[in-house]
This record gives C-alpha cells, structure tokens and sequence, in this order.
C-alpha cells in the first residue's frame, strides 16, 4: 500500500512527538491522520512481504519434495528391474538366517555364561567349606 506525503506542519508535529516520546523513555505513536495511515500502511506492505515470502518458500519446498518423491520412483522402478522379485526374496531370507544366527548365538553364550556363574558359585562354596572343614566351632561358627 502507498503512503501519503505528510506535509511540513505534519512533519514537524510528528518529529515533535517523536522527539517528547524519547524524551519520556516511551514508545512513540504517530500523532496525525495522515502520519497514522502511513504506520498502517507501512505494517501491512510489511505482513505482505512477510507472506510472499513465506508462499515462495513453500513453493520451493513443495517443488523439491516433488522432484524427491519423482527421483524415489525412478530408483524404486530401477531396483525392480535390476533385482527382481526373487533376488528382493533371498535377500529377505538371508537377513532372516543371519538374524536367526545372532539369536542362536546370543542365546548359547547367555547358557554358557550361566554355567560359568554356577561353576564359579560351586567352586567359591567348595573352597569356603574347605577352609572351615565343615565343621561348627564353639557359637555355632564353622572354624
């Protein structure tokens, strides 16, 4: 939106005001119709740049993600083309194996952990009871 020409006499009530504003430590307003509808204005080009820019960048953005979603396509039909559905298929399967394999082997090293900690307990006890003989002292402690 344009703005109006103030004048001299607005010019200067409004540089007055301004100058009293600074003065008194506060927020100047304008003081004119004509100085009042230039503010107006002024906060409207600026809400409009603002938005322009906002719709131009959202254009972009779309832009990019539809050139993505083409350029995903375009790779999806490649791979489809290039693999086939049964080479899609093995891979599957040997992710599976493989899968099933860390299980099997996460599974084998948790049991022989697991004994390792019972020999290591059973072992502990036979060497406290070796020391002590098995035998209870006098206040019914193993010597």
């Amino acid at each position: 939106m344009p703005g109006v020409h103030l004048g001299p006499h607005s010019t200067a009530v409004e540089r007055k005001a301004a100058h009293q504003a600074e003065q008194e430590g506060r927020e100047y307003e304008p003081r004119t119709y004509r100085a009042r509808a230039n503010a107006d204005a002024a906060e409207k080009n600026g809400i409009a740049k603002a938005l322009r820019h906002i719709i131009e960048s959202a254009e972009q953005a779309i832009a990019k993600v539809q050139q993505a979603a083409e350029d995903l396509m375009d790779w999806f039909a490649d791979l489809a083309d290039e693999v086939g559905r049964d080479a899609i298929e093995r891979k599957e399967q040997e992710r599976q194996e493989r899968q099933r394999a860390i299980m099997e082997r996460l599974a084998r090293e948790q049991r022989e952990a697991q004994k390792r900690a019972e020999q290591e307990s059973a072992r502990q006890k036979l060497i406290d009871e070796g020391f002590t003989g098995g035998r209870k002292g006098p206040g019914g402690r193993r010597r």
